[in-house]
Order: structure tokens, then sequence, then C-alpha cells
């Protein structure tokens, strides 16, 4: 019964609700990496958002193909591609979790100083990248062992009916890990053959598994790098630094808001960096309440480690908060555009009203470009369209 309702739940919430989620999010993502992508000039916050989306595009897509289709179709386990594919998937998963948390960080950082240090944003003015490729470099060597974690093992000759039962207590020290367990279990019928039927089923002679490796079953490496370090890399520093960063942001737009008056400024430098801010508040209240739950379950796990080699047994209520922590953060990787848009309703007819000028400006100025004359004599709808690209680089 508990079984069956564990099968239920994981077709509702990581099959239904993951996929039905996660297809909304790539479509929001993308649409996130076209419209900055089409800002003439970028801020570090555009750039930022940017790296972002496409983070949150490899999570999004990694945790339906590892998540949401096997729940939607447990069938897929019986195909040698599919089994093939969860070792790459897997680390994946986690690179994309990875990038998206610490670009979380880097917006919040950003955000503080724009808003707590403008002086020392306009002295030290650093480009984007020296947040975006730190953190594509640490995300790929930081999760380089999940590579090594699962292997696909090939069952030649007489038939082996010894299946070790790969579940939430081997694998998952992250809560992001695969969860496959139950349908890697022989099935009645298998168990009641003997040696000589493989040659009734000749498929069963040579059977592929994905197991866990040596690696992932270590003691040692369980301890330190799946349960300790992902708990402080994963967990810890991110969300002191979130909550530190957002509480000083936080109090600085509301100094910001008792000493300005919002509606004289409309338009201006102040009001476009204080939406900018306020957009970050959001996403790090999202991002903080969705990865909680995901947290709890690696907590849980945190407290049995003492128990040495002993396996885990994981309660009912551990599973549910597991398959929902997946749901969870892939909602969270999906809302980040949406919650800009909220903010910015006109960043669209901005941008089609730029390209619409774009395209009537008519061939005068793009001969005087070509032809290297110089002139002050600047047309009108020329005039229009600079400032325009100047409203933009505050979208």
């Amino acid at each position: 019964m508990v079984k069956e309702g564990l099968h239920r739940i994981d077709f509702f919430v990581e099959g239904v609700s993951l996929v039905s989620v996660g297809c909304v999010g790539c479509v929001l993502n993308t649409m996130c990496i076209i419209t900055f992508s089409k800002i003439s000039v970028q801020k570090n916050f555009h750039r930022l958002m940017l790296s972002l989306a496409l983070f949150d595009i490899l999570y999004i897509t990694t945790s339906i193909v590892l998540f949401g289709i096997p729940a939607l179709y447990p069938s897929v386990y019986e195909s040698s591609f599919y089994r093939r594919l969860m070792p790459i998937v897997l680390p994946l998963v986690h690179i994309g979790l990875t990038g998206s948390i610490y670009l979380t960080v880097a917006i919040a950082l950003e955000r503080y100083t724009t808003v707590c240090h403008p002086f020392f944003k306009l002295t030290h003015s650093w480009p984007a990248a020296t947040y975006i490729i730190p953190i594509c470099i640490f995300s790929l060597l930081y999760n380089i062992p999940k590579f090594l974690e699962l292997e696909v093992q090939v069952n030649k000759g007489p038939l082996n009916l010894t299946f070790p039962n790969i579940n939430i207590s081997t694998l998952n020290g992250n809560q992001t890990d695969l969860i496959e367990g139950e349908q890697m279990e022989p099935t009645e019928t298998m168990l009641n053959l003997t040696g000589n039927e493989t040659e009734l089923f000749p498929d069963l002679s040579e059977m592929e598994r994905v197991v866990p490796s040596s690696l992932r079953l270590n003691p040692v490496y369980i301890q330190v790098y799946i349960v300790y370090l992902n708990l402080v890399v994963h967990g810890i520093i991110p969300l002191v630094l979130l909550v530190g960063l957002n509480i000083c942001t936080y109090r600085q737009l509301r100094k910001y808001h008792n000493t300005l008056d919002l509606s004289a400024c409309s338009g201006t430098i102040q009001l476009r960096e204080v939406r900018l801010s306020q957009v970050s508040l959001v996403i790090v209240f999202v991002f903080i309440l969705c990865h909680g739950v995901r947290w709890i379950p690696n907590i849980w796990e945190l407290q049995q480690t003492g128990g040495g080699e002993k396996q885990i047994e994981w309660p009912t209520w551990i599973r549910f908060l597991t398959h929902l922590s997946h749901l969870l953060t892939v909602f969270n990787s999906s809302v980040n555009f949406f919650i800009y848009l909220v903010k910015h309703p006109s960043v669209f007819k901005r941008l089609y009203r730029r390209e619409a000028c774009n395209t009537n400006v008519g061939t005068d100025t793009t001969t005087l470009v070509a032809s290297k004359k110089v002139s002050y004599s600047v047309p009108p709808n020329t005039v229009n369209i600079e400032m325009t690209d100047v409203g933009n680089v505050f979208l």
C-alpha cells in the first residue's frame, strides 16, 4: 500500500507536475536569453541573468530526463540507450544546479555593490565575466566526481539473479541524485526462473544494469563529499551569503524609499536600479524557499551517518520530500525571468519599438558609416533610436 502511494506521488509530482513546470521554464528561460541578448548595452545584471537562464535550462532539461520521464514512463528503464545515458545526465544535473546556485549569489552580490556601495562600483568597474567565468569553471570541476559515481554493468553468460537494489540510500546523497530503486528490482516471474530458462528468455542472458561505482559506495567519499562537502558548498555558503547580502540590500532600499520621491524620479537611473534590486530580492527569496525543502532530507541523512556502514532506511515522508524538492528546484529555475517581467512589463514593447525604429531608419545613416563620413547633422529618427537604446540599458 505504501509502495503504491509512493508510485502515485512519483507520477503526479515528479512526472506530471515536474515535466509541465519544466517545459514552461524552458520557454521562459529561452525568452530571457533572447530578450537580454537584444539589449544594445547590457548591464552586468542582464548578463548574469542571461547566464543564469542557460544553467537553469541545463538543470531543467536534465531533471526532466532523469526524474520526469521515468516517472511518467517507467518502461524507459528497459531501454539500453537510457541506461547508458544516466551516468552522463546525473553529473549534468549537478553542474546545472551548482551554476544556478552561485549565479544567484552573484546577482545578489552585484546588486549589493550597486545599491550599498555605489562609489565602489563606479571605481571598480568589474565586467560580468568576472563573476561568470569562475562560476562556470567551479561548477564543472566540483562535479567531476559525479561522472564516476554510476556505471553500466553488463551481465553476460548464465543468468545471475542477484540484483543489487539501487535506491535512495545508496545513490541519493544530495537529493538530486538518481532515485531509481524499485524499477531495477527483478520481477516475480524472473525470481521463479532457473538457470536453464535463459534459453527461453535470451534477453536475460545479457542484461544491463545501472549500478553505483566503487567510488560512490566508498564510506569516506559518501561522508566527506556527498554529505559534508555538499552541505557546505550547496547549502551553508550560498545561504549565508544570500541572506546577508539581501538583508543589507533591503535595508538600503528602505532608506531610498524614505529619502527619495519615487514618483518624481520615475524613469531615472536611481529608480531603475531600485527595480533591479527588488527583482534580485524576490529571486533570492524564492530560491531560499524552494531550496530549503531540498535540504531537509539531507540534514536527516547527516544525522544518520553516525551509524557506520549500516544501510539507511529512508522513511516515507523523507521520500515524499525528496520528490517535492525536485519539483521545487525545477520551479525555482523556471520563474526567474517571470519575476523580472512582473517588475518590467514593458520590456518587450521597448525592444520591439527599438527594432521597428531600426528598420525604418533608412539607408542614410548606413551610407554615412559605410563611406566613413563624419557628420554631426543627425536625422530626427536617429535621435529617437539613440534615446531608445539608452532606455534599454536600464531594462
